[in-house]
């Protein structure tokens, strides 16, 4: 049964982030929710409170995928350039895997504040520093190491997350007919190397 209600519920979310990305938050109804996932109105009701917890724990599965992610790397043993090969390539897998997510998410980003209460803000901010600490430990590393320049790691967090963004936007934007993954070499080489000439 546990497994089924689990199932239901992950079922919900996809039907949700698409009709968020296709419509936008506002305009979708819980009923269109159902209906997509192909459940009763009343089992979203058994699974979240409202819309606005469905939004909720779209974006808070989000982050959480991210955190996992950064954690696992941090444990990996290896070189820093490899450590961080596989961080991008995480990370633009998973906008090419989750294309409807990150279409929902740029679409609906500045109106978090107006849709969560001030508790899931607060745990999604919380989460989002969580994430942004963990990079900044993996960035310090690599100054450590002396694979990248000495300089304040929060600040390389907010360049890569930056850069990143960016290439996900312009690749939605343009329909991603060719692989996201394919600039990871491109993203890499203007982080670690900038774009001046040497």
């Amino acid at each position: 049964m546990e497994k089924i209600n689990n199932e239901k519920y992950l079922e919900i979310l996809k039907a949700a982030v698409a009709l968020f990305s296709e419509r936008g938050y506002e305009r979708t109804t819980v009923d269109e929710i159902a209906a997509r996932a192909n459940v009763g109105k009343g089992t979203i009701y058994l699974h979240f409170e409202n819309k606005e917890k469905i939004f909720f724990a779209i974006l808070e599965g989000g982050i959480q995928q991210v955190i996992e992610r950064l954690n696992e790397i941090l444990c990996e043993s290896g070189d820093f350039q490899q450590k961080f090969q596989s961080l991008l390539k995480h990370h633009l897998q998973f906008a090419e895997k989750h294309r409807d997510f990150y279409k929902f998410f740029l679409k609906e980003y500045l109106s978090i504040k107006s849709i969560l209460d001030r508790t899931d803000q607060e745990k999604l901010i919380e989460m989002h520093q969580k994430a942004e600490q963990l990079l900044a430990q993996f960035f310090q590393i690599g100054i450590d190491r002396q694979q990248i320049r000495k300089g304040d790691p929060s600040i390389y967090t907010y360049i890569f997350g930056g850069i990143i963004s960016h290439f996900t936007f312009h690749w939605l934007i343009e329909k991603g007919d060719k692989p996201l993954t394919e600039q990871a070499p491109v993203i890499m080489d203007l982080f670690l190397n900038g774009v001046g000439t040497k």
